[in-house]
């Protein structure tokens, strides 16, 4: 007689964490209506019915489902194959296809988060369920697996731990923080990662803004351009600045930048007015 183990976890309401000795899964539902699915790739839907006792059960395996259009076909390849040896072979007509050039995509500068994401309840969801997988694998003697899975799970709880006791922590955004980031970039997004995102393309025309302003004010030699164009390159660069505090292009020193930019504007301003107290 062979030994068997199972054990169900609930992780969340109507979610539990399915361990047997062979595979692990999860499964979802409600009274009446539940759907499964394990590490083996077998999909099982249960739905109750008003009789006592009865019930609909269907089950689905989707590792053998991916592999039935390979089948097909080759099937289909081999009967075009025969049914194109058993009739005359008839040249096909030369076919000319020209091929439309290929545009390259534009490669977006990468960005840095200055704050991170604040752990919320799915941080803690998560390192149960790594745990668990940590101790299920563990037990099939994979035990670089159940090491990394102990650390991440070790890692989500301690996050959501902390958080909670020190909520003040200045490497998490607040909600404050969020909304003001998300009025400078103009998205209405929520998360660290989605603003991050819409961030790219509002510190790339701002980069081009102050470049093109600072050689305006290079290439101006006397004038009130020199003030003017002095004045839009240190006010672009102050909003670049204001990024600053949640997102940064890689490489970059905003707060350097704005420095040498009011020093570099200030000496031709100071040039400029002693060419006239001269004159």
């Amino acid at each position: 007689m062979g030994l068997r183990f199972r054990k169900s976890v609930k992780i969340a309401p109507g979610v539990r964490l399915n361990i047997g000795k062979k595979s692990v899964g999860v499964s979802a539902g409600v009274k009446g209506y539940r759907k499964s699915i394990n590490s083996s790739g077998r999909v099982t839907t249960s739905i109750g019915t008003p009789v006592s006792g009865v019930s609909y059960v269907k089950t689905e395996n989707l590792k053998s489902k991916s592999k039935k259009p390979a089948s097909s076909r080759v099937s289909s390849t081999a009967t075009a194959a025969s049914s194109s040896a058993s009739s005359p072979a008839v040249a096909p007509a030369p076919v000319k296809v020209q091929k439309a050039a290929v545009q390259p995509k534009e490669k977006l500068p990468k960005t840095t988060a200055v704050l991170q994401e604040r752990p919320d309840a799915s941080f803690a969801v998560f390192g149960v369920v790594a745990l668990a997988c940590a101790v299920f694998l563990f037990a099939s003697s994979h035990v670089i697996f159940s090491v990394v899975a102990a650390l991440f799970g070790i890692f989500c709880l301690y996050s959501f731990i902390h958080i909670k006791r020190h909520p003040e922590d200045p490497r998490y955004i607040t909600e404050e923080q969020l909304t003001r980031w998300g009025q400078l970039v103009h998205s209405d997004a929520k998360t660290v990662s989605q603003l991050q995102k819409a961030s790219v393309p509002v510190l790339v025309d701002l980069k081009k803004r102050a470049a093109w302003h600072y050689e305006q004010v290079s290439s101006v030699g006397f004038g009130p351009d020199v003030s003017y164009y002095g004045q839009a390159l240190i006010d672009v660069q102050n909003q670049i600045v204001a990024l600053s505090e949640f997102v940064m292009l890689q490489g970059d020193n905003p707060k350097q930048d704005l420095e040498n930019y009011s020093s570099f504007v200030s000496q031709k301003i100071t040039a400029f007015t002693d060419d006239i107290l001269k004159d």
